[in-house]
């Protein structure tokens, strides 16, 4: 799929990321994961007597983040995409530069984290995503707006 706008190396990188389904997370697993049961899987190469518990859990999430970011939000640019009028919209568009943006800034991250350094620097660029994204709310209620009111203006 190509994105209007879009630098093909990067429409390649959502599609590479939109190709996977994202992972289906219970609320137990939530909690089985922050107690610390699953960190024996996620930290086979880790000295884990480096860290606390406590590191260790926020590594493992990191790094599951890290993963599972870029394909939920390569699935909503597609998803977009997908959508024939509000994909020209200028408030669908400022959304879906947002999400490539965010996209490409979590994949351009290491790929698994390792360190309790690396964590932190993984968790500020989320705060920063967080904050950015806080207005895309806002933005898509003013796309479904515009597409109910060219849709009410084609049908008079």
């Amino acid at each position: 799929m190509t994105y209007a706008g879009v630098p093909n190396q990067v429409a390649k990188r959502i599609n590479a990321c939109a190709r996977h389904l994202p992972t289906s997370v219970s609320l137990q697993a939530l909690m089985r994961t922050g107690r610390g049961e699953y960190l024996d899987r996620s930290f086979e190469n880790v000295t884990i007597q480096e860290h606390t518990a406590t590191e260790l859990v926020l590594m493992q999430v990191a790094s599951f983040l890290r993963k599972e970011l870029p394909i939920r939000l390569a699935h909503r640019v597609q998803d977009l995409e997908k959508v024939p009028l509000m994909k020209d919209m200028s408030s669908v568009k400022m959304v879906k530069q947002l999400y490539i943006q965010s996209l490409v800034e979590l994949l351009e991250f290491e790929k698994k984290v390792i360190t309790a350094d690396q964590e932190e620097q993984f968790s500020l660029l989320v705060e920063g995503i967080y904050e950015r994204h806080s207005h895309v709310l806002v933005q898509m209620a003013k796309g479904a707006y515009e597409f109910r009111h060219h849709i009410h203006q084609q049908k008079n």
